[in-house]
């Protein structure tokens, strides 16, 4: 398949590629006008600028749930707190990224948004029983896998209601639920392992191997990246 080039160009606050590319609304914002056409059309005229450049993978949509406010990692990038509007906008945002010829990759599963803890600074946890995840938070990612997501993106959070006390990235129990949930069977990509939820606790390499070993399809290294290749070589 060659080489495949990701970037965070979510919209909002998070993108990694400023003007000349356009500033395309939060999620949020798209949310607020409740427009399906309107997410598909950002999405695809966002991948249409992403391939000009070559750039053939987005890590987006976000289809986490706005359901606590305290939470700064995910604010604004959601497209709202009830599951089944964000799963109609993430759907139709998959469908325009898609239209644009760029895999989008929807994050960060099962859910990021139950939690006042950012991942970036800590390990956050979720004390949600399983039958809430899948009949809440779980319902933007099945909409996005039925849209044609053929990637999702899992967090770095602890799900009490699974027991093993692991972060969703390295814990095969969670991974599990995602392709039992969802019934997935494309990569599931990581989040930065360089994050304070994963590294504070475990080296990058360790973590890595964990991640595998756990079921996960794809690493984000980042930095330490050369480190993670000879471990796992």
């Amino acid at each position: 398949h060659g080489v495949r080039i990701a970037v965070d160009q979510e919209g909002g606050h998070v993108i990694r590629l400023a003007e000349p590319f356009t500033r395309f609304p939060s999620a949020m914002a798209i949310g607020a006008a409740g427009s399906e056409a309107l997410a598909f059309a950002v999405a695809r005229a966002s991948a249409l600028e992403l391939r000009s450049v070559g750039i053939d993978v987005v890590l987006a949509p976000v289809l986490d749930l706005a359901a606590d406010l305290r939470n700064p990692a995910i604010g604004a990038r959601a497209f709202g707190d009830d599951p089944a509007s964000v799963a109609r906008l993430g759907a139709a945002s998959v469908a325009g990224y898609l239209a644009g010829g760029v895999t989008p990759v929807p994050k960060h599963a099962p859910g990021h948004g139950r939690t006042p803890t950012d991942s970036h600074l800590g390990l956050p946890r979720v004390s949600a029983s399983l039958a809430e995840l899948a009949s809440s938070d779980l319902v933007p990612f099945r909409s996005a896998v039925a849209a044609g997501a053929d990637a999702i993106m899992v967090g770095h959070l602890v799900y009490e209601a699974l027991g093993d006390g692991l972060p969703a990235s390295i814990s095969a129990a969670a991974l599990r639920l995602l392709r039992a949930e969802l019934g997935f069977e494309g990569p599931i990509v990581t989040d930065a392992l360089v994050m304070d939820a994963i590294a504070r606790q475990w080296s990058i390499p360790d973590a890595a191997v964990a991640s595998l070993a756990a079921g996960a399809d794809v690493l984000m290294a980042l930095e330490p990246a050369a480190k993670v290749i000879e471990r796992l070589a």
